[in-house]
């Protein structure tokens, strides 16, 4: 288990992504570990363990039906997972490394 001194460079990267989107976007973004919460929770809610990532050809492929699964979720908030992009990315590639 990682403390809050010694992350991972997957974090280290998100925290960069995040700090370059915070200045462009409006809003509360979430942390690293919020993200990869919310990605595993979406993923158990439509019954999948979360190595089912590792089934997608790649990053392409996982947003296209995430974001097919939370289209009513995006409009009902007015809001898009195309903002979360970059940052989703990097909470993809941590979870098919097995940095979790």
């Amino acid at each position: 288990m990682q403390n809050a001194t010694n992350i991972s460079a997957f974090e280290q990267r998100y925290n960069e992504k995040l700090e370059e989107l915070a200045a462009e976007l409006d809003g509360v973004l979430p942390s690293y570990r919020e993200l990869m919460a919310q990605v595993s929770g979406l993923l158990a809610e439509d019954g999948h363990p979360l190595d089912v990532i590792s089934g997608y050809d790649d990053f392409e492929a996982f947003f296209t039906w995430l974001d097919t699964l939370t289209a009513y979720d995006q409009m009902d908030e007015d809001g898009s997972l195309e903002d979360h992009k970059p940052l989703l990315e990097v909470v993809y590639e941590a979870i098919r490394a097995g940095v979790v």
